[in-house]
């Protein structure tokens, strides 16, 4: 990165009275320490460069997240789906279970007038 017009800077203190290799000497130590102050300084065309390349990891960042949300949301649909058909099982072995106590009830309390009628009968 060139800081300093050499050329012009050499010229002006020609002008001024210095010699040559005076004005030549001075020139290059204010050169190097303007590059030493400057070393490791971001250009224009690195923060364009920099710009550049973090637009294009976001893009992809974003497309990546945006595709494993898509993933899980179609995740959760099946497990849904498969939880809906496991409570309709449940649900429909619970029926059956009701049923058949229902059953047993029905028995037991049928069993239990028949012998109450019996011993009425027998008693009267």
């Amino acid at each position: 990165m060139t800081l300093l017009d050499t050329l012009r800077s050499v010229r002006k203190l020609r002008d001024t009275g210095l010699d040559e290799p005076a004005a030549e000497a001075i020139v290059e130590v204010a050169q190097d320490a303007a590059e030493a102050a400057t070393d490791g300084l971001a250009t224009k065309a690195d923060l364009a460069e920099l710009k550049t390349a973090t637009t294009t990891e976001f893009a992809e960042l974003k497309t990546a997240t945006t595709a494993e949300f898509a993933e899980l949301k179609n995740d959760n649909v099946k497990l849904n789906a498969r939880l809906d058909v496991q409570e309709a099982r449940n649900d429909a072995r619970m029926n059956r279970i009701i049923a058949v106590l229902a059953g047993v009830i029905i028995t037991t309390a049928g069993v239990t007038l028949g012998g109450v009628a019996v011993l009425l009968t027998i008693l009267t």
